[in-house]
């Protein structure tokens, strides 16, 4: 079987696109920001130039005999700056005065103050000044491409730290996934080390794990206490019914040896009554045990029908009074509507009532009531037998439990179908003497 893609390195993706991301974002204001730089820088560097050469040349004028001369050992000495101009100086009317070697043939006039020329493979930033005081008009020239060459070294002095810091930033972010992701491993491992039979809590602090994995973590041993109960439940009802299953079929195997060798018509009769008596308990057991199975279904509230619950119990009522003691019904609200399984509630009422016949001397009646309450319909049960013990009472619906001779089964379906349908059990003493267990069952619809 395939498994995804771990979270660890579903996280390790994101990050890598976010860092990709980050990185685009970081070239491109590098590179805004280094040609806005360098154009500043370029910029203030030719007029500082400009006013130094126009200082020099105007030097220049006081000797007549120098003439036209190149100016590149005092731009070398005194334009110490990253991108050496190209400069010329006039005068006023255009006489030239100064030009250095790589100054741009054929740019033609410009304007005072920034322009750009190209000279064909060539382009050019120019600076032109014209200073009336001293009578001299200069131009100062940068080749676009010097520019462009120092906005890529401005550019990598700005992106190589930056993304040093990112990937940095990525080395220690990975590495506090790892960690963070660490008590989840310990959860993959505790479960993996869970026996199927003998389930377990989990080996793990939940207090000391952060705040979300501390939730799932009780959770988790929520549900495997669930689990080790209804493992426990199906442990004890396979035990049960399996025992009470043997002693039936061990009956009819006698009677039916007894049927199979007796001569005499009267005693194969009394053995194949005896026979048909076992079977009949067998399958009273199976019914018994078909109705436990349907009420622990997780299907059950797809299959819940609505119906009336007083016309149930009425139902109930006229069938067990034909056995030796008198069912009374009592109800103020016969028109309670329940949402719910008829047959399971009939089974887990009349299982009730015939553990309050067992239980009730012959000539007293058992009393069933029904009432509506906030919580919702209030069912109680009542007898007038010996009464339980504090003990009786925390063990009569435990599973199988039996404490009048009976199976056990019929206190199992009882706590089944109260469970299936949400509802609460409880027991009370009923003076002088009696109980009365009293069930409560959701009536939303």
């Amino acid at each position: 079987m395939t498994s995804g893609v771990s979270l660890y390195f579903r996280l390790t993706g994101l990050l890598l696109v976010l860092l990709a991301v980050l990185c685009v974002v970081a070239y491109w204001y590098a590179e805004q920001r280094s040609g806005k730089i360098v154009q500043r820088d370029v910029d203030n560097q030719l007029m500082s130039s400009a006013a130094l050469v126009l200082a020099t040349s105007s030097a220049s004028r006081a000797d007549p005999g120098a003439g036209p001369q190149p100016a590149d050992e005092v731009t070398q000495e005194d334009l110490n700056r990253a991108v050496i101009p190209a400069f010329e100086v006039s005068d006023a009317e255009g006489t030239l005065i100064a030009i250095s070697p790589d100054f741009p043939v054929g740019v033609g006039q410009t304007d005072d103050g920034f322009s750009e020329r190209d000279t064909g493979t060539i382009g050019w930033r120019i600076l032109t000044v014209r200073n009336e005081a001293l009578g001299l008009n200069a131009r100062l020239a940068v080749d676009l491409a010097d520019t462009e060459s120092l906005a890529s070294e401005a550019r990598t002095e700005i992106l190589a730290p930056l993304i040093a810091v990112l990937v940095l930033l990525a080395i220690v972010v990975l590495a506090a996934i790892w960690i963070g992701l660490r008590p989840l491993r310990q959860i993959e491992a505790e479960i993996g080390r869970l026996d199927p039979i003998r389930m377990a809590r989990l080996d793990l602090d939940a207090d000391k794990m952060p705040r979300e994995l501390s939730r799932l973590t009780r959770t988790l041993d929520d549900l495997l206490d669930r689990l080790q109960k209804l493992i426990r439940h199906q442990k004890a009802f396979v035990s049960a019914a399996g025992h009470e299953l043997r002693t039936p079929l061990a009956g009819c195997s006698t009677q039916l040896e007894v049927a199979r060798r007796s001569r005499e018509p009267a005693q194969r009769d009394k053995a194949l009554e005896k026979l048909d008596q076992g079977l009949s308990r067998m399958g009273t057991l199976v019914e018994q045990l078909m109705i436990i199975a349907r009420s622990e279904q997780s299907s059950l509230k797809d299959r819940a029908t609505v119906f009336q619950l007083g016309e149930l119990l009425e139902e109930i009522r006229d069938t067990l009074s034909s056995e030796k003691h008198r069912v009374t019904l009592r109800t103020d609200a016969r028109q309670i509507r329940l949402s719910g399984h008829p047959d399971l509630i009939r089974s887990m009422v009349t299982n009730l009532v015939r553990n309050a016949i067992r239980a009730s001397p012959p000539t007293e009646p058992v009393e069933v009531s029904l009432k509506s309450t906030r919580d919702g319909a209030l069912i109680k049960v009542c007898d007038r037998g010996h009464g339980m013990n504090a003990e009786q009472k925390s063990q009569v619906f435990d599973s199988f439990h039996s404490g009048s001779g009976g199976t056990g089964l019929g206190l199992t379906i009882v706590n089944a179908v109260i469970n299936a349908h949400e509802g609460q059990i409880s027991i009370r003493d009923r003076h002088p003497r009696g109980v009365c267990i009293e069930v409560i069952l959701p009536t939303k619809i």
